[in-house]
C-alpha cells in the first residue's frame, strides 16, 4: 500500500504533555497495548497509563540515558498533522544484543492509528529510523519483537532483520508468558 501524500515526520515534543496524550491513548488501546510494552502478568496488561505518567516516565528515561551517554531520539509520524505513529532510536543502549566496538541503533516503532495500518506508515517509520541511525554512525540496527507478534516478525524479516537472541518469559499475553525475540540487521 502507498503511504498517504500528506505524511509528515516531526520530533516528539519532549517538553510538553501533548504528544504523550496521544501515546497514552495508543498504550491503553486494547487492540495494541500488548504489542507496545512488556507486561509481567494479567494485572499489568489490564492496567492503564495516563499521559502524565507516560510523560514522567519519559523524562526519567531521558535523564537516565543522558547520564549514561546514550543518545536517544523520538519522532511522531503524522497524516494531516495528526499523529498516527511513533518511532524511537537509541544508540548503544545497555539492552542491546551486540556489544563491543560497534555503534548499534536500537529501534522502537508503532503505528497507533488502526485505520493507518497496512498503508506503509510502518515502512516509512523504519526507513526514517535506519537513515537517522546511519547519519549518527550506527552500523547495526536492533529491535525486540514479542514472539506472538507474527505481523511484526514478518515485517522485520522481510526488511533484512534476522533473529539472533530469544529472551524467555519476557511478556504476558493470552494467559501465559512469551519470549522477546531480538533481531539484528547490518545497515
Amino acid at each position: 500500500m502507498k503511504t498517504p501524500l500528506n505524511f509528515l515526520i516531526r520530533p516528539l515534543n519532549e517538553d510538553l504533555i501533548d504528544d504523550f496524550v496521544c501515546l497514552a491513548d495508543w498504550e491503553n488501546n486494547l487492540e495494541i497495548r500488548h504489542l507496545i510494552r512488556p507486561h509481567k502478568n494479567a494485572a499489568s496488561l489490564e492496567s492503564t497509563i495516563s499521559a502524565k505518567e507516560l510523560f514522567d516516565e519519559h523524562q526519567q528515561a531521558r535523564i537516565y540515558n543522558q547520564q549514561r551517554g546514550v543518545v536517544s531520539e523520538q519522532w511522531m509520524f503524522c497524516v494531516d498533522e495528526v499523529p498516527v505513529g511513533h518511532g524511537s532510536l537509541m544508540l548503544n543502549p545497555p539492552h542491546r544484543v551486540t556489544k563491543g566496538d560497534v555503534t548499534v541503533a536500537w529501534f522502537g516503532l508503532e503505528v497507533g492509528s488502526s485505520e493507518m495500518r497496512r498503508l506503509g506508515i510502518g515502512s516509512q517509520i523504519l526507513i526514517h529510523l535506519e537513515k537517522a541511525a546511519l547519519l549518527r554512525g550506527a552500523t547495526l540496527a536492533e529491535v525486540g519483537v514479542f514472539e506472538f507478534n507474527e505481523a511484526s516478525l514478518g515485517f522485520f524479516k522481510s526488511r533484512g532483520y534476522r533473529v539472533v537472541e530469544r529472551l524467555e518469559h519476557f511478556s504476558y499475553w493470552q494467559g501465559k508468558m512469551w519470549a522477546d525475540l531480538r533481531l539484528v540487521k547490518t545497515l
